[in-house]
């Protein structure tokens, strides 16, 4: 390298200070470079002020003097410090290469992640625990991978945690396990809670057909809603029913309505107000004879008896009609070839078999009445 002479200097004898003009010493000099003074002798530079001040480890012993010649040139120590600083840097990359050089962090915490961002430390992968990955957000503890599972903020707290844009546990909402419990016990209270529910003996306002349900519950906003309703059985051989209903505004649902199945076709049959509460169709039989009554109200009875060679014989309906019903008598052959009714109410006729001579005859008469049951 050479050796700097740009520039005159000033000195003063007794003085370490040394004053350059056109001198650049800050970029080409440094401590521990040798100075070559006015006066020939050799000084060790101690430290370099700026561009136009240096200052000599001893004092100047030459005479005072400006604008004089001078050089300065490097010495052993350059190397040493340069050696210095090699250490300290391969020291320092040691700890480094020793861990993520070799694929190993620190394991960090929730606070500063273990594997982080210059600009965001609180945010990155920490390992909190053994076999345990952690991805942090904002100093928080937002997902957790361990044994397999899931856990943390970005994860539903409970089965029918609603927070949006949650992770779903196994069995949230009743969707891959077991029903959850309906969030509110009245299920008209729903609300924007959607998903697979059940409701027992102290749920309300769920159908009045059984005390134990699966709700499966499907809301688009607070005033379109529908729910469908399953019972659960309660006692061996007891099937299930299933009602449905909707929402007609923000706080007002509709009757829940049965579904029909193989379950609910046949039993007993009901009306609220001229509409169907009960099953489809209900039938029975008694010493009256058989009857059949449908949902909408009709009923049709039926019997075979033996009419009266004398005065008429009487037939009781099997089940009651609520008016007068139609009522036909079709005797079976036997020379007979006509029969007639009379004194027809909604619960009891009177009923004839006729040959043609038009005498009363004992004969075995078909009976059919249509009315309607409400």
């Amino acid at each position: 390298m050479a050796w700097q002479k740009t520039g005159t200097v000033s000195v003063t004898s007794g003085s370490p200070v040394v004053t350059g003009s056109g001198t650049n010493w800050v970029a080409s000099l440094q401590a521990g470079w040798g100075f070559v003074g006015p006066d020939g002798k050799t000084y060790e530079i101690s430290a370099v002020s700026s561009n136009t001040a240096l200052t000599l480890a001893t004092d100047y012993g030459g005479p005072t003097a400006a604008g004089q010649s001078y050089s300065a040139f490097p010495t052993q120590s350059l190397a040493h410090e340069l050696t210095t600083a090699l250490q300290t840097l391969i020291g320092n990359y040691q700890s480094i290469y020793d861990k993520a050089g070799q694929g190993r962090f620190n394991n960090g915490t929730v606070a500063a992640a273990g594997i982080g961002f210059d600009a965001d430390r609180d945010t990155g992968l920490s390992r909190l625990s053994s076999n345990t990955l952690s991805l942090i957000a904002g100093a928080v503890e937002q997902l957790r991978l361990t044994g397999g599972r899931a856990s943390g903020a970005a994860v539903q707290s409970s089965v029918v945690d609603a927070s949006p844009d949650k992770l779903m546990k196994v069995g949230g909402f009743g969707l891959g396990g077991y029903t959850a419990p309906a969030p509110k016990a009245d299920l008209d209270n729903l609300g924007a809670f959607g998903g697979i529910f059940h409701v027992d003996s102290v749920g309300a306002n769920k159908p009045d057909f059984a005390a134990n349900f699966s709700i499966l519950s499907l809301p688009r906003h607070e005033s379109l809603a529908a729910q469908l309703a399953f019972s659960l059985n309660t006692s061996v051989g007891q099937r299930s029913r299933a009602a449905v209903r909707s929402k007609l505004s923000e706080t007002t649902w509709a009757d829940w309505v049965e579904i029909f199945t193989q379950a609910s076709i046949l039993g007993s049959v009901s009306q609220s107000g001229g509409q169907p509460t009960g099953a489809l169709i209900e039938q029975g039989n008694n010493a009256n004879g058989h009857y059949v009554r449908l949902a909408d109200g009709t009923q049709i009875c039926t019997h075979k008896t033996l009419s009266s060679a004398g005065t008429s014989a009487p037939w009781v309906f099997p089940s009651q009609f609520s008016a007068p019903p139609a009522v036909t008598a079709a005797p079976e052959y036997n020379g007979a070839r006509m029969g007639t009714v009379h004194g027809v109410s909604s619960s009891i006729i009177g009923f004839n078999a006729w040959n043609t001579a038009g005498s009363k005859v004992a004969v075995t008469c078909n009976l059919l009445a249509v009315g309607r049951w409400f």
